[in-house]
């Protein structure tokens, strides 16, 4: 409980739920231990800045390919507009 309660949840309830769900799920034995909590934050926090450093990648590179094509707003294929 203490690891629980130390650790910040910037990803709010949402987070603390996947986070609970997924001890449920994956603890050894079905004991939810302090270091199984630490160790779940700790993939979770990996997993949010790998998602974020990927969405940032995508994200520079769809406007680099915009500036390069000097195209000022993207628009679905097969639109008429």
């Amino acid at each position: 409980m203490k690891a629980l309660e130390d650790y910040t949840w910037p990803g709010n309830v949402r987070q603390l739920q996947h986070l609970i769900e997924r001890l449920v799920i994956l603890a050894p034995g079905g004991r939810i231990t302090a270091e199984v909590v630490e160790e779940a934050i700790a993939s979770s926090n990996s997993s949010q800045q790998a998602s974020d450093t990927l969405a940032d990648t995508q994200t520079e590179q769809i406007r680099k390919v915009l500036a390069a094509t000097a195209v000022t707003r993207a628009r679905r294929p097969n639109s008429r507009y």
